[in-house]
Formats: structure tokens, C-alpha cells, sequence
């Protein structure tokens, strides 16, 4: 199912020229995030839906990077869109299946032409079927997340295996962490289709979060959880995989570093966290998979928030150099207006309805954005959480619910 995206559009493009890509300089408004129970660490999905019995592939300590990239061929695809009259292609990326059944992900900005226009547009893949390649493959869009840059699709066709996924950066085991240094490696299709397959490997550059831009049709998204690295990507690896060296899913290739006068940056490429598709994934497979269940309604705050890195408040004049979500702007038929958020508050936690203070187990505390999206991510639309935050120099916390 497509959820409709609205985004504050023309003052971003009036700032976003001549500033750094790789710098923070777009907003993300919270408006498509899904749900899913919980939020554990080191989330692995439950994956209790395998119709054809696929399991995840595991490889053990003898497997060598051979062994694996010659396995993974049979779990990445190459993402076409293309207008359906005419065949012709409006872009393409990379995706991986991570599920039994023809599940793969990819990036949000692959796919971005299918959500502006269904009508117009449809998806076909390039994959290998009992290990030969096959064109023009059939797939739906499931589920987009524009903020977050990712995507689940679902091919007509079963993959010839899929990929485990582990979260080794937002919430990784205390010893699990993505170390600087540490070799990774990719798969994909860089540059143009004729290179399906493609490998390439590096290792994590940074242990540290890191801010970057993305560029889709005119609108700009920033991402402030970045994954940086060295493993060498193009056009067209966007959506593909980054492994970690034994061979888990990680993240998904973004983008790579520009500098003002538009010439690649050696070295400085960046993937989202495979995280947030630990956390929905089995819920969006369920959904697909019961033909009477209803589609996946997201849960949405209605509010249009910025963090301390937004441009777009440094160039309105406003100030704002706090942890937490600067509500930017709020209709007045929302539900949290109702409850009392209002422009120029700051969200700075959120819990359950019932949730006290920052010592309650389901509290968690608003830095940027993408902490935000993450936990609205744990609920469903109809439930009601409680909203922590700034009014001027008061505190207080309104009990919403979510449409």
C-alpha cells in the first residue's frame, strides 16, 4: 500500500544550493512511519512466515567472501522503474530479499516515480532464478518510509535465497557494534544494469553517526544516522546490500559525497541502518499474506518537526540549538493540537499513555528526528501515547493519540 507524503518543498530547494550534500540541510517531517509491538535490541525479525519453507542463509567460520557473494547473487535484484505504456526506465537502483516469499528492501529514492504516480509507472526486477538471470520480474511497493530512505517490495517471483538481517548500529549488543575499521562489503549494480552482481568492499570510516543529504526529484531528506564507509558505490547500488564480514545485512547503500562544485568525494559513501525493516517487517509480510486482513495503517503524529541541524529554521531566523523535535508547524484539526502541542514546542521524550517520567521502561528520549520516527515506529494507529516536551522554559506531556 502507498501512504500519501507531503513535504514543505520549495524553501529546501532555494537553500540547498551551493551548501555541502553531505551536510545537514533538509528537514524530516513525521509523517509515514509504521508500527510494529516493540523495540528490542539487536532486533532480528521473528520471520514465522516462510510459505515455501526458505530460511535465512547462514554461513559458517570457514566461508570465505567468495562463498558468500557467489551464495548472495541469488538474494539481490536490480529495481527498475519504468513508465508501464512505454516501457522506458525513469531510474534504477539495487534491492535485497531479506524474507521468504519474494520480500526485498530498498531505497525509498529508487522507487520515489511509482509513489508520485501508480498510474503511470510499475516496478520489474532483474534477479537470478535457479541461478540464471532473468528480466522483467514483476513486483509490488508494500511499504515506503521517504523520511528514512527505505522501501519493502514483493517480487512475483521467490528469490533463490534471502539474507539475515542485524542491527550492528542504532541499538547493537553492547560487544556488537560497527567498528571503525571493520571490513564490509557490498553487492549490487552500479552505474548501469549490465552490471548486475558487482562487488565491491571497504571498511566502516566512522564509528560515529553521520549527516547526510539525499536528492530525490527536487525534495531533500536528511538523514542523521548514516552508516559511513569506504566500500566503493554508484549509481544504481542505491538500495543494495552492505554485509558486514559475516555476511549480515546491515544497512542499505545511499549515496555517495559531493562537494559544492559537484565533484565525488574519494572515499565518502554512506548506507541507512537496516534497523528500521528489523521492526516492521514481519508485521508488513503478515499483513500481505492475509488477504482479509486491512492494510497496515501508519501511525502519524501530525506534526511537522525539525531537529537543531534543519537549515530551513536557521534560514527563517529561528534559533534552536536543543536535543529533541522543534515542532516547525501543527494544523489545528490534528489530535495533538487538540492535546496541546502547538508550533515552536520541543518534543523531547515519548512513552506509553501511561508512561510517568524518563524512568518508565517504555520512555524514550527525543535527540533528533530519527529517534522520533524509531519510536513511533513501535505503535499502531488508534494507540495513544504520551508526548513529552518544551514550552518555553515549561515542561509538560499530553497523552495522543495516534491517527
Amino acid at each position: 500500500m502507498v501512504e500519501d507524503f507531503f513535504l514543505k518543498q520549495e524553501t529546501l530547494k532555494n537553500i540547498i544550493i551551493g551548501v555541502l550534500a553531505c551536510l545537514l540541510v533538509a528537514v524530516i517531517c513525521l509523517y509515514p512511519v509504521i508500527t510494529a509491538p516493540q523495540k528490542l535490541s539487536n532486533t532480528i525479525p521473528t520471520l514465522n512466515n516462510t510459505p515455501t519453507g526458505q530460511q535465512p542463509v547462514t554461513f559458517d567460520d570457514n566461508a570465505t567472501r567468495s562463498d558468500m557473494a557467489e551464495k548472495y547473487l541469488g538474494a539481490i535484484a536490480t529495481v527498475n522503474v519504468e513508465k508501464t505504456k512505454t516501457g522506458a526506465s525513469v531510474g534504477f537502483g539495487s534491492g535485497v530479499a531479506v524474507a521468504d516469499g519474494g520480500y526485498l528492501v530498498t531505497n525509498f529514492h529508487v522507487i520515489y516515480y511509482l509513489i508520485t504516480n501508480p498510474e503511470t509507472y510499475s516496478l520489474n526486477l532483474t534477479m537470478q532464478i535457479d541461478g540464471v538471470l532473468t528480466e522483467d520480474i514483476g513486483a509490488e511497493l508494500l511499504w515506503y518510509n521517504a523520511n528514512l530512505d527505505i522501501a519493502v517490495l514483493k517480487s512475483a517471483q521467490n528469490f533463490d535465497c534471502f539474507v539475515e538481517m542485524a542491527d550492528r548500529w542504532i541499538e547493537p549488543a553492547q560487544n556488537d557494534k560497527l567498528r571503525i575499521a571493520e571490513e564490509i562489503w557490498t553487492l549490487g549494480t552500479p552505474f548501469k544494469k549490465e552490471y548486475f552482481g558487482s562487488y565491491s568492499q571497504g571498511t566502516i570510516s566512522s564509528a560515529d553517526m553521520r549527516i547526510c543529504t539525499t536528492s530525490v526529484a527536487g525534495s531533500y531528506f536528511t538523514h542523521s544516522n548514516m552508516i559511513q564507509h569506504t566500500a566503493p558505490i554508484s549509481s544504481g547500488n542505491s538500495g543494495g546490500p552492505l554485509f558486514d564480514n559475516a555476511g549480515k545485512l546491515i544497512g542499505l547503500n545511499t549515496c555517495g559525497c559531493t562537494d559544492s562544485d559537484n565533484a565525488e568525494a574519494n572515499s565518502l559513501f554512506f548506507a541507512v541502518p537496516i534497523y528500521p525493516i528489523t521492526i516492521v517487517l514481519d508485521k508488513i509480510i503478515a499483513a500481505d499474506q492475509n488477504a482479509e486482513a486491512d492494510a497496515w495503517q501508519t501511525p502519524k503524529l501530525n506534526v511537522f518537526a525539525y531537529d537543531k541541524n534543519s537549515a530551513e529554521l536557521s534560514s527563517e531566523g529561528i534559533t534552536f540549538t536543543e536535543s529533541g523535535a522543534y515542532i516547525y508547524s501543527i494544523a489545528n484539526t490534528t489530535k495533538a493540537y487538540d492535546a496541546g502541542l502547538r508550533a515552536g514546542y520541543i518534543i523531547t521524550g515519548i512513552g506509553n499513555e501511561n508512561c510517568t517520567d524518563a524512568s518508565d521502561a517504555s520512555f524514550a528520549q527525543i535527540n533528533l528526528i530519527h529517534d522520533l520516527a524509531y519510536k513511533l515506529m513501535q505503535y499502531n494507529s488508534g494507540d495513544k501515547i504520551k508526548v513529552f516536551y518544551k514550552a518555553g522554559l515549561q515542561t509538560a506531556s499530553a497523552v495522543i493519540e495516534l491517527d
